[in-house]
């Protein structure tokens, strides 16, 4: 090989390794209370009016709509879930209770079903919570 060809290969390695880094860091990072925060709004901000007589069809509407924004939430959640410390049952429903008695979210029952289906299911199986 050329000394060119060999540079070129070293570049193309190089970015590659970098690339796949960067990827490995978004996937690992550590998950804050915020970002937990900002996935649960968000979840409440799509929840359909229960009250409404298309719920059902819009919840179905938006499970479909947001498909992989959910699949993101989930992973966050359940990362969340796993940086909890130490990993037992005990302090998972401390913090568990910690988030779902915040003002923002006891102030709603709409909110407040949300925040505690998703913990509740999304925690399932992690330290030996069981939904």
């Amino acid at each position: 090989m050329n000394r060119i060809a060999i540079t070129a290969l070293v570049i193309f390695v190089a970015l590659s390794v970098i690339a796949l880094w960067k990827a490995g860091a978004r996937k690992n990072k550590l998950v804050t209370a915020a970002d937990l925060e900002r996935v649960l709004d968000w979840l409440i901000s799509i929840e359909p009016d229960p009250s409404a007589p298309d719920a059902m069809e819009q919840a179905k509407k938006n499970k479909t709509l947001h498909a992989a924004r959910l699949v993101r939430t989930k992973e966050v959640i359940r990362r969340y879930a796993n940086q909890i410390e130490p990993p037992t049952v005990e302090a998972m429903r401390e913090e568990f209770y910690r988030i779902t008695r915040r003002d923002k979210y006891t102030s709603d029952a709409v909110a407040l079903s949300v925040v505690y289906a998703t913990l509740h299911y999304g925690w399932n199986g992690i330290n030996g919570w069981q939904a």
